[in-house]
């Protein structure tokens, strides 16, 4: 099973006030295409945690703890279209692949929540799972919006 290795440590650029740039490497174990394996993230990393317009905070807040995991490692992904592993391998990853990745990392964030939680674990794991899943299907739906502007910078960048 996928799993978290430590928190993220971040701070907020002082060029992009809407980003935050990681502090140190970010590690991430991940099953991916029946392999698995520990996914990198270098320091120095730019992402915009969980890209929800502020009316829909309440469903996936942008930096919520349990969101900035999941946002980080999609975010990477989008961006470069790879995912590079510890190993050394680097694997092609599709917009659909790293939206499901980014739904799998929410889900288990989500249930190390729930388990500390004391009462109502059912209705907080519904819930949860409701909003993952809400939150997946807007990111299915309107994540080509990301990905094509990181294509596009990609092409303007080769151009000049």
């Amino acid at each position: 099973m996928s799993s978290f290795t430590k928190p993220v440590q971040i701070e907020w650029s002082e060029d992009h006030p809407r980003l935050a740039k990681t502090l140190e490497g970010y590690v991430y174990y991940l099953e991916w295409n029946d392999e698995s394996d520990y996914v990198a993230v270098p320091a120095g990393f730019l992402f915009d945690g969980a890209s929800t317009p502020a009316r829909y905070d309440f469903i996936l807040p942008r930096w919520n703890g349990k969101t900035i995991k999941a946002a980080l490692i999609h975010d990477y992904a989008y961006k470069f279209r790879t995912i590079t592993t510890m190993k050394g391998h680097t694997y092609k990853c599709t917009r659909k692949d790293a939206d499901k990745i980014f739904l799998d990392m929410l889900r288990i964030s989500g249930e190390k929540y729930i388990k500390r939680s004391k009462s109502m674990k059912w209705y907080r794991r519904f819930t949860w799972r409701l909003r993952c899943n809400l939150a997946y299907m807007a990111l299915r739906a309107f994540g080509w919006i990301a990905w094509g502007k990181h294509r596009f910078n990609e092409w303007r960048s080769d151009a000049h």
